[in-house]
């Protein structure tokens, strides 16, 4: 009998990728109210397992309010763990009716997949720490790799959804995704600049990008593609972004201000990745006092951005000068997820512009945090990505609130993206 495959394409770093259990410094469930798939509800509400019926029974709710085939109902976590945990951080579900029991969510999890210009392609997530190791603590980079695999267990189970195909387009740039993707990950590990220029000559090519396409030149986006890379060769584009000219003070205070407690942490008093980091990162940005009180001095004019930009200076810029390449890493990545440049909007600034904003924002913790610690290792680093990972990106509101803020203040520009990401 010939097993049925499929050929796709993945980044090195899910070669031979597993979860590790109890070696793990956290799970998979934290926080989470895992979705369950129509089948796999019928399964767990027909299950006579004397250990997990009664489990099923407290904790499997059925989604009333919009239910799909893949949202159909929920495991209601309990004080933020999945009921269906061990104390040993296994799924009960999975040791006591095989893997094959699993919903969609936790057999596929922490991967995705996209159907990109004819090929199939998986993609990991970093708010899981063991793949946020994998995947951003690699000198060389990440790039993909074609591999063929039985169409069983997880290939079978992932969603192939996030498509762009160039034959079809639903967008008229999806016609040349491949070299505005080649393009734009040469821009992201062109490793002799720093992160910030590399960000700002995709910023001019995308707005470029975009009025061509507005001006119904769509077939001019190879030629563009190829002006650019001699431009980045010849030095032409680093000449350009010198010209970009934008004070970065009144920007920075807006973040940080809509950065304030209130918006975004749900209790100082709970105990999770992304509180420990919020507390440490308003701590040291001198939000809070050492005790966790409101500090008096926050209302001053420009101590917040003071101590912002000191903390930058003195603790973390000392760690990521030779170690950039986990930024990049973590840009790379997540094009990948968001299958960049083409998705998810139709304006290719406004899609890198939604690209780097996780990334601002999670400088800005990361430099708290550092300023907290007196510097950052990569444990550290690790820990902040994922923590910041399933809570910030995993829910886009707040991600949303500060795009709207650059929108209404006028910052969606390339002067603007610069403003955001570039080194005091």
């Amino acid at each position: 009998m010939i097993k049925k495959t499929v050929r796709l394409l993945q980044p090195t770093y899910l070669r031979d990728f597993h979860c590790i259990g109890p070696d793990c410094e956290d799970h998979c469930c934290w926080g989470w109210q895992v979705t369950v798939d129509r089948k796999t509800y019928n399964l767990y509400r027909n299950s006579r397992d004397p250990v997990l019926k009664p489990r099923f029974a407290q904790a499997l709710k059925r989604n009333h309010r919009d239910p799909t085939d893949d949202n159909y109902a929920v495991l209601e976590n309990h004080g933020g763990v999945c009921p269906m945990l061990t104390v040993e951080k296994l799924c009960s579900i999975q040791l006591r009716l095989s893997e094959k029991a699993l919903c969609h969510t936790c057999t596929v999890y922490p991967r995705a997949g996209a159907l990109v210009a004819g090929r199939h392609e998986i993609v990991g997530a970093v708010s899981c720490p063991e793949l946020a190791r994998r995947a951003l603590l690699r000198p060389e980079g990440i790039q993909l790799e074609e591999v063929e695999t039985p169409i069983a267990g997880v290939a079978a189970r992932l969603k192939f959804t996030r498509s762009v195909n160039p034959d079809s387009p639903e967008q008229p740039s999806d016609r040349f995704f491949q070299p505005l993707r080649d393009f734009s990950l040469r821009m992201f590990q062109h490793r002799a600049w720093p992160l910030w220029r590399r960000l700002a000559g995709l910023a001019l090519f995308c707005r470029l990008a975009d009025q061509r396409v507005a001006q119904g030149q769509t077939d001019s986006l190879s030629g563009l593609v190829d002006t650019f890379n001699t431009l980045l060769d010849d030095g032409g584009l680093a000449a350009q972004i010198d010209r970009i000219q934008l004070d970065t003070t009144a920007l920075q205070r807006q973040v940080l201000d809509a950065l304030g407690v209130e918006r975004i942490y749900q209790g100082l008093q709970q105990r999770d990745a992304f509180v420990d980091l919020l507390r440490e990162a308003w701590i040291g940005l001198g939000v809070l006092t050492a005790d966790t009180q409101p500090n008096p001095q926050a209302a001053e004019p420009d101590f917040l951005l003071d101590r912002f930009r000191a903390a930058t200076r003195d603790h973390y810029q000392p760690f990521f000068a030779e170690r950039e390449y986990l930024l990049e890493n973590y840009l790379v990545n997540l094009a990948f997820q968001r299958v960049f440049p083409c998705r998810p909007h139709g304006s290719l600034f406004k899609n890198l512009l939604t690209l780097v904003l996780p990334y601002a924002l999670l400088r800005y913790f990361l430099i708290g945090s550092a300023a907290y610690h007196g510097g950052l290792d990569e444990a550290r680093f690790i820990r902040a990505v994922y923590a910041f990972s399933r809570r910030i990106e995993h829910h886009s509101s707040f991600l949303k609130h500060i795009l709207d803020l650059l929108e209404r203040n006028g910052y969606d520009t390339p002067a603007g993206l610069v403003a955001l990401v570039k080194e005091v």
